[in-house]
């Protein structure tokens, strides 16, 4: 299957972290993927997966952007489109609109209150919906406030969770120990980590 994965910008953490997983996963899995980034700069390293970026900087390049991103649709003919972040719906909605030939999953990684512009958003996401064929929120509480504020019906989008790619911790005790001896501290000191944002 030949999957293309659109998403605002990557840079190192949030929803483009998973997004790259994502993706790795899928291509391990002998799909053929694609992923573009609306605009740069790419700001991590990734030799592995097949990257474009595209270079939307403000409205005005919208439509450069737009016929960009279109003829990398028309390039790769994806069977699967799996947006993340409302810019990419924004866009893949459209595209759809003119190249229907493909399943379109939309991934949100908010509630509506963290949205820049909600009524726009609320207002696009809501006649746009019969374009998607699924949505989805990375938050129980993001899930329920799309349905809260009736921009999706409780079967239109579904919550899943993020995935942690628990390989990726798989030298831990090296590290633990990296840190210990850098820091001067005994290993028998209890060790707690706090994350935050």
């Amino acid at each position: 299957m030949k999957i293309l994965y659109i998403v605002p910008v990557i840079y190192q953490g949030g929803a483009e972290r998973i997004v790259l997983n994502l993706a790795e996963y899928m291509q391990s899995q002998k799909n053929e993927v694609l992923v573009v980034a609306l605009k740069g700069p790419l700001k991590i390293d990734n030799n592995s997966l097949n990257i474009k970026v595209l270079n939307l900087k403000s409205l005005l390049n919208l439509p450069f952007t737009f016929f960009s991103l279109l003829r990398i649709y028309y390039n790769f003919k994806p069977d699967l489109v799996h947006s993340h972040v409302f810019y990419s719906h924004f866009m893949t909605r459209i595209m759809k609109m003119f190249l229907p030939n493909h399943i379109l999953l939309c991934s949100e990684h908010c509630t509506l209150k963290n949205i820049k512009y909600p009524f726009f958003n609320k207002i696009f996401l809501k006649i746009t919906n019969f374009l998607a064929n699924k949505n989805y929120n990375v938050s129980k509480e993001g899930t329920e406030s799309y349905i809260g504020e009736k921009i999706f019906k409780k079967n239109e989008i579904k919550t899943i969770y993020n995935g942690i790619d628990i390989n990726r911790f798989s030298n831990v005790e090296l590290e633990k120990q990296f840190y210990l001896d850098q820091f001067n501290i005994n290993d028998k000191v209890p060790i707690f980590l706090c994350v935050g944002r």
